[in-house]
């Protein structure tokens, strides 16, 4: 169980990450969101700030193009509690497969992104992640 004090220092940290990252300092950024997940040890399975914090390191390692550690956070979110159903999270999962040639595990994944928010999700992508999708949406 997490004690109110944890749990302020978790919110301050991930705020101090948020920061840091929108500063262009990703490596601190990282470092604060680890110290978060640290605090809440074995309740992270079961927390939706884990969930965030899995989602935003995944974020960082994506636009750093380091697809190989965003899939590892990406994929922690998914399956960490509230992280299914996440419109961008399967977005970026898609995206990631894509760019492995994993053509049929990105379909699945970018559809899961356009049933979640729609065509909208996709509008500051490439149109290729879409164009992915586009025959199955007019099918249906």
């Amino acid at each position: 169980m997490i004690t109110p004090e944890q749990f302020n220092q978790i919110g301050d940290l991930i705020w101090e990450a948020q920061g840091l990252h929108l500063r262009g300092k990703s490596a601190g950024a990282i470092k604060r969101y680890h110290e978060a997940l640290a605090l809440l040890g074995d309740a992270a399975t079961e927390s939706v700030d884990a969930t965030t914090i899995y989602f935003n390191i995944g974020e960082i390692y994506w636009l750093r193009r380091d697809v190989g550690q965003a899939l590892e956070y990406f994929r922690k979110a998914v399956h960490n509690k509230g992280g299914l159903g996440i419109a961008v999270l399967h977005l970026r999962l898609g995206q990631i497969r894509y760019e492995q040639g994993e053509l049929a595990k990105a379909q699945d994944e970018l559809m899961r992104a356009y049933l979640g928010a729609g065509a909208a999700v996709f509008a500051d992508e490439d149109p290729k992640y879409y164009a992915l999708i586009q025959p199955h949406i007019e099918r249906t």
